[in-house]
């Protein structure tokens, strides 16, 4: 869903850019201050504070004319909201592209500025905050202003803009790809990780280390074994010999473990590595000997890793369709390298991903073609369930699914495989032609929607007006009783009705929207679950918002069965992303 505050622009950022637009340097509304000073409020003749902002009932005298972008900053927060509502519809779309086209440049300024080494988990996070995922937002929002007469030049000058801006940002990541280390060195390193982190022995020589100084590794964010293996993985992956790589590991596990105090001293293990004649101590006894077990610890398991990091070749240059259902890999540095690969088809939302503190993430599933012996480290690395991890596909479903040879049908093979995260894909509907018909399935679905629906809106229509009337039906809109269904033919009350949810419709509240998924030859009936975002009653486009604040996705009138509250499943995290269709049953 589109914003409704309007971003503060800077005059230096919009002339560096060519964007020094007329229609947003030169945009003016009428504001007036309470008092006499402080903050901007945009005026208004309501005297409930609980319906806008309260200091704007209270100025007095004649609003000021004020050019917007030179006092946007100095606009109250609650009254800023109402700004777009004060300037055309071309104008705010002008000022989000500028927006957004600012962002992205810094953005690119940040990626040239950035020193540290190039890691592909560093990679993955530009490649999150890259303004890639912004483009279609942008074309969108400057597509009607284009064939305008009033606006029209500039709003091809600001698409010029961002699409140079655009293309300064892939030649970063570009840049970025390059300098990180081969995919090859990745998926071997990972593998040796892998064969390494698996053995028992490990984790309770690390587990023994961390309680002899005291450390519970239930709260340490770096382990013992977690120093070692990401020094020298790190190492390794960059280009450095065994030496250096086992050198670097030991360096980082005395910064972090090495310099600490021992403190159960009947956590160390015996025989003893120091002998005791030799210490004038107990407590220097014990500290010589925990720098020997530690010492002996990388000695130990960065040679295990080199043995299995030279025994691994990867073999199998052929592309492959790997689904990744986490994405971005942000959080996942044993992965990320496949953030470098092509990705086919788009992205669809696939649910919430929980973090740390109880924060969570929106996550999306992605088609990834991926060389196939990264698609078999993947699938290997995956193949023992954990919690809060990235799930890919299993080795049967993802190595029998190759890349065609022509992209059309490499396109139709991802979105086979992302349709099982989230059956409903708006390319799909590109399809269906110009001026589309309901398929027979859904004008049948239709009907026994009607039939099972109380006739609490389509018979007392008229009385409608009446604010009682109207609040009666919403509600029983809300609760899942009564259920909105398109007409079927072009005279009926749906439209008047689908206008008056979209506009007192409460936007917090989940719907279910039944609509008709999949391709053109094969279709099937789906259960949404989301928001209700925005209707275009001159296209006859809904605008629905997934589960959990995914994008929001359009859906034409022609695809939709029905839509309906649920009163067992209001809240966002109780109802599904989906689910089968299940006809309805009477009230």
């Amino acid at each position: 869903m589109a914003r409704r505050d309007l971003e503060v622009l800077a005059h230096a950022d919009l002339e560096r850019l060519g964007m020094a637009l007329p229609a947003v340097t030169e945009a003016v509304v009428g504001l007036v201050r309470s008092g006499g000073g402080g903050k901007w409020h945009v005026p208004t003749e309501k005297k409930k504070w609980s319906q806008h902002c309260q200091h704007a009932a209270r100025a007095t005298g004649e609003p000021n004319e004020l050019v917007l972008l030179d006092v946007l900053d100095q606009v109250c927060a609650r009254c800023a909201g109402q700004l777009p509502g004060r300037l055309p519809d071309a104008v705010v779309a002008l000022w989000r592209a500028c927006s957004l086209t600012v962002a992205a440049d810094r953005f690119v300024g940040s990626l040239r500025k950035d020193t540290r080494a190039r890691t592909w988990l560093g990679y993955a996070i530009a490649l999150d905050r890259s303004p890639r995922k912004d483009d279609a937002r942008v074309r969108e929002l400057l597509r009607p202003v284009l064939s305008g007469d009033e606006f029209g030049a500039q709003a091809w000058k600001a698409m010029a803009s961002w699409s140079q801006v655009l293309e300064q940002a892939e030649e970063q990541l570009a840049v970025y790809r390059k300098a990180a280390p081969p995919a090859v060195a990745s998926v071997t390193v990972g593998a040796a990780l892998d064969a390494v982190g698996r053995e028992p022995a490990v984790h309770e020589q690390a587990r023994v280390l961390e309680q002899a100084v005291g450390g519970d590794r239930r709260w340490t964010e770096v382990g013992v074994w977690d120093c070692v293996r990401l020094s020298w993985s790190h190492a390794r992956e960059q280009g450095r010999c065994a030496v250096q790589a086992q050198d670097l590991a030991r360096r980082a596990l005395f910064e972090r473990w090495g310099r600490q105090r021992v403190v159960d001293v009947s956590a160390l293990p015996s025989p003893a590595l120091t002998p005791v004649g030799s210490c004038s101590s107990p407590a220097e006894w014990a500290q010589q000997e925990y720098r020997q077990l530690w010492a002996a610890f990388v000695e130990r398991w960065c040679g295990r890793l080199e043995e299995e990091f030279s025994s691994q070749r990867a073999g199998g240059e052929d592309e492959q369709l790997l689904m990744v259902a986490d994405w971005p890999l942000t959080h996942r540095g044993d992965l990320a390298y496949l953030a470098q690969f092509r990705q086919v088809g788009p992205a669809v939302p696939a649910g919430l991903r929980e973090e740390a503190y109880g924060r969570t993430r929106k996550r999306h599933a992605v088609v990834l073609a991926v060389p196939r012996y990264a698609v078999e480290h993947a699938v290997a690395h995956e193949d023992r369930p954990r919690w809060g991890q990235a799930t890919v596909l299993t080795a049967g479903d993802v190595l029998g699914a190759s890349v065609s040879e022509t992209a059309q049908e490499a396109e139709s093979a991802a979105r086979v495989m992302l349709r099982m995260v989230y059956p409903y894909l708006p390319e799909d509907v590109a399809a269906d032609g110009k001026r589309p018909q309901a398929s027979a399935p859904v004008r049948s679905a239709r009907a026994e929607q009607r039939a099972a629906r109380p006739d609490i809106s389509d018979t007392h229509w008229a009385q409608q007006r009446e604010r009682d009337a109207r609040r009666q039906w919403r509600n029983a809109f809300g609760e899942g009783v009564w259920a909105w269904v398109p007409d079927d033919t072009a005279t009926g009350p749906a439209a008047a009705q689908m206008q008056d949810l979209a506009e007192h419709h409460y936007s917090w509240m989940v719907v279910r929207l039944d609509v008709e998924a999949g391709p053109r030859t094969d279709k099937a009936l789906m259960s949404l679950y989301g928001l209700l975002t925005g209707w275009d009653a001159h296209r006859r486009v809904l605008t629905f918002t997934p589960q959990h604040g995914h994008r929001p996705i359009q859906v034409p009138v022609h695809r939709i069965v029905a839509m309906t509250g649920d009163r067992e499943r209001r809240g966002r995290r109780e109802a599904p992303m989906w689910e089968p269709y299940a006809p309805p049953r009477r009230w």
